[in-house]
C-alpha cells in the first residue's frame, strides 16, 4: 500500500461532507485505485458514525471485496481500534467474505472471539474455519490450550460456540 498524506487528508475531507453522492463516489473510486495507508481506518470510522444506510452498504461492500493482502494489517488494526460492536462485526465479517488468508492473525481472532459478544464470536469462528488449514498442528494445540484456559470465564451463551471453536481447531 502506498503512503500518501495528501490522499488521507483528501479522503478525510470528503468523508466529512454530508453529500451522500460525493461520499459514495469517493468510496467507489477507492475500489479502482491503488490502496493507500489510512483509507481502511477512515472508512471503518466513517461506518461507525454514518447514519446513511447507503453509505454503510458501500463501505461494507468495499471491505468484503478487498483482495489486496497488504490491507490485512490495517483491517486488523481497525478491528482492534473500534469500540463499536456493529463496526467490529462488519470488519470481522469482511475478513471471511474477502477470502483473504488471515491465518497469520489467528491469535487476534481468538482474542476477538473470547472478548466479545456471541455475534462477534460467531463471525470470528468463521474466519478461523477458513484459516485452519493454514495453521500448523503445534499452533493449533497452543490455541486450544489457551481457549480451554479462558473458556470457563465465558458466558453460558457462548459455551457451545467455544466447544465448536475447539472442534474446528482439532
Amino acid at each position: 500500500m502506498i503512503k500518501s498524506d495528501k490522499k488521507v487528508k483528501d479522503l478525510a475531507n470528503i468523508l466529512k461532507t454530508s453529500d451522500v453522492l460525493i461520499v459514495s463516489k469517493a468510496i467507489e473510486k477507492l475500489r479502482n485505485e491503488e490502496p493507500f495507508e489510512g483509507a481502511i481506518m477512515q472508512l471503518a470510522d466513517h461506518y461507525t458514525i454514518s447514519s446513511e444506510n447507503s453509505i454503510k452498504l458501500l463501505i461494507n461492500g468495499f471491505f468484503n471485496d478487498i483482495k489486496d493482502t497488504r490491507a490485512i494489517k490495517e483491517v486488523i488494526e481497525a478491528i482492534h481500534s473500534t469500540k463499536n460492536d456493529e463496526t467490529r462485526s462488519m470488519l470481522i465479517t469482511s475478513c471471511w467474505q474477502s477470502g483473504l488468508d488471515y491465518s497469520e492473525n489467528i491469535d487476534a481472532f481468538i482474542d476477538f472471539f473470547m472478548d466479545n459478544s456471541f455475534d462477534i464470536a460467531f463471525e470470528c469462528l468463521t474466519v478461523v474455519e477458513q484459516s485452519v488449514d493454514h495453521i500448523d498442528l503445534q499452533k493449533k494445540n497452543d490455541i486450544i490450550a489457551n481457549i480451554k484456559k479462558r473458556g470457563p470465564k465465558q458466558p453460558a451463551e457462548k459455551s457451545a460456540l467455544v466447544k465448536e471453536l475447539i472442534n474446528v481447531l482439532s
